[in-house]
């Protein structure tokens, strides 16, 4: 199976739906068929800390969409931890 990485970029566009970018990622999410997503802690803690400011809405919605990225990727096994979290020991 090809694995697509995810970066903060297109979380960012996928998780705001009036992210001018949202259309864009849309169709790249599309065209990937059956390719697999693979993203990292950083790039997660990077998509939260952009949504830190952008009110309690878009922050409790960018913190559901983490949690379950995090569970999807657990359960297909392509999530690559940083180095220095405890979930790489």
């Amino acid at each position: 199976m090809r694995k697509v990485f995810a970066d903060t970029f297109y979380w960012v566009a996928l998780i705001n739906l009036r992210d001018q970018w949202r259309a864009h990622v849309m169709e790249i999410s599309l065209s990937l068929g059956g390719a697999s997503l693979v993203t990292t802690d950083e790039v997660l803690v990077e998509t939260l800390n952009y949504f830190a400011e952008k009110g309690e809405f878009l922050r409790l919605h960018a913190v559901e969409d983490v949690q379950a990225i995090l569970l999807n990727q657990k359960r297909q096994g392509h999530f690559m931890p940083s180095r220095k979290s405890p979930r790489s020991h």
